[in-house]
């Protein structure tokens, strides 16, 4: 949980063990990665009077949850939940959502050399967690396009 924030709050930055907090983003009593954020006691305490708004908080994480699974992972939880059959993919570079539990290895495409048993290339399945991470952070939503202030009125 603390690596994302390189041990620091996610809203003002402040460093150190001693003076952070995780705080439950909905549930208090679901600890899944996408609910929790790294706050200081600080922060946490302003979120709980009103001073931060959850819309600020949704905003921080969902930059962190892209830094996290890196642009490999979020490709490949994004592929995963549209095809049923799964999708390939470097080893390497997706090991981490399976120990997230977001995706599975469903057996590999192609292996190292002979006599190599190392999986290069494997085909991937998203997990109920995988889809629901998606659902609620890497579904493409649309935006309205911010337009800028003309000066005619």
């Amino acid at each position: 949980m603390y690596f994302e924030t390189d041990i620091s709050c996610a809203y003002c930055g402040t460093k150190g063990w001693k003076n952070l907090t995780v705080h439950h983003i909905e549930n208090p009593l679901d600890n899944a990665y996408d609910n929790q954020i790294v706050l200081c006691y600080l922060c946490h305490g302003k979120y709980n009077n009103g001073e931060i708004n959850i819309a600020e908080i949704v905003a921080m994480k969902r930059i962190l949850i892209y830094k996290t699974l890196t642009q490999q992972g979020l490709s490949a939880i994004k592929n995963a939940a549209r095809k049923k059959e799964g999708v390939p993919g470097m080893d390497f570079a997706l090991n981490h959502l399976i120990e997230m539990r977001y995706l599975t290895k469903g057996g590999y495409l192609f292996r190292g050399g002979p006599g190599d048993k190392t999986d290069i290339l494997s085909l991937y399945k998203i997990t109920e967690n995988g889809r629901d991470l998606y659902n609620k952070w890497l579904r493409q939503t649309r935006f309205k396009p911010v337009r800028e202030k003309s000066n005619e009125q």
